[in-house]
């Protein structure tokens, strides 16, 4: 893969240290280029606006994070301890990872055309990754065959999301532990057989 410009990679640097302590729409792109210690002009450069800017650091931010994830699941053997894995990784990179939580459960979510573009791939990439475990432990009889796959893998999302979604606004303490550990008990007292 090419490795991105210098300039390329201080614009998307800028942009997220202003993402810790600012929304996107009153970010400025005169204040990316000053953090950037670049030109507005190199912004438009590389980027279409300022969306797309963020798009791509989106892009780059959850491509790690999948990779960390699938990387921890791929480390299990069963379906439930995948799944256990998931919920945890899942929940331990929104507690670590403030500005990609801040960023992906509140800013592009604000978006319509984010859903169209191509870091949602990424997203996609993610959900899929659930998706598969929760079919695995279907297939190797770990788990329920009801809520199907699709209902369960959306039930899961919801209840990472929203249980981490208090900690990123008001800047709490997530304890990826025990909430792991709620859902998990939640979930597979649901759909283990």
């Amino acid at each position: 893969m090419k490795k991105d410009p210098p300039g390329k990679i201080k614009i998307k640097e800028s942009l997220r240290s202003l993402l810790k302590t600012k929304d996107f729409d009153s970010i400025t792109t005169s204040e990316i280029a000053s953090g950037a210690g670049v030109t507005e002009a190199l912004i438009y450069k590389y980027f279409k606006d300022k969306q797309h800017l963020l798009y791509e650091l989106v892009a780059e931010m959850f491509d790690e994070v999948n990779r960390l994830i699938k990387s921890e699941v791929d480390n299990k053997e069963s379906a439930k301890d995948k799944l256990k894995a998931f919920v945890f990784s899942s929940i331990d990179t929104y507690s670590r990872e403030r500005v990609f939580a801040k960023i992906i459960l509140i800013e592009v979510r604000r978006m319509p055309a984010f859903f169209q573009s191509k870091p949602y791939q990424s997203v996609r990439e993610y959900s899929r990754l659930l998706f598969d475990i929760l079919a695995m432990g279907i297939k190797t009889n770990e788990f329920k065959k009801e809520p199907e796959p699709k209902i369960l893998r959306d039930m899961i999302l919801g209840s990472i999301e929203h249980t981490c979604l208090w900690g990123i606004i008001f800047s709490k303490k997530i304890d990826a532990d025990q909430i792991t550990d709620q859902i998990f008990s939640a979930v597979l007292n649901g759909i283990k057989l």
